[in-house]
């Protein structure tokens, strides 16, 4: 379901790209391990026992080659109508070790590439409903 089913998007010119449902555990633990503002409950481990593993899905902003922000999604399907939502259960991850924050990362108001991450979301959804 939602894991199996991976798409990369170029964002704010190409500088920024977002990859969606591409990961595995052991790679979203691995990003994890790269911010200070990531929570257990952000976990592979946690979700998937909490919300269930097919009900999962990732998304990982990357600038430059280099993984700048994340979001572990929680996809919930209304039954009979085809039709479901998705939400970031603890907020997106954005603060890594030993950097300053930049503040563009951060932006949600659609004009900065991690605003974005709500597109690829979408963008997202729509091809599951295909």
């Amino acid at each position: 379901m939602a894991n199996r089913i991976g798409e990369r998007m170029a964002l704010a010119g190409g500088a920024y790209t977002a990859e969606v449902a591409q990961v595995d555990k052991r790679t979203w633990d691995s990003v994890l391990q790269n911010f200070s503002d990531a929570v257990l409950m952000q976990t592979w481990s946690y979700a998937a026992v909490r919300w269930g593993e097919h009900n999962l899905s990732h998304v990982v902003l990357k600038k430059d080659g280099e993984t700048v922000a994340a979001a572990q999604c929680v996809i919930m399907k209304v039954p009979f109508l085809g039709a479901g939502m998705a939400y970031v259960k603890w907020g997106r991850i954005w603060q890594l070790h030993r950097r300053e924050n930049n503040l563009e990362t951060f932006s949600t108001d659609g004009s900065s590439p991690a605003g974005n991450i709500c597109a690829a979301f979408d963008r997202f959804l729509g091809l599951m409903r295909k």
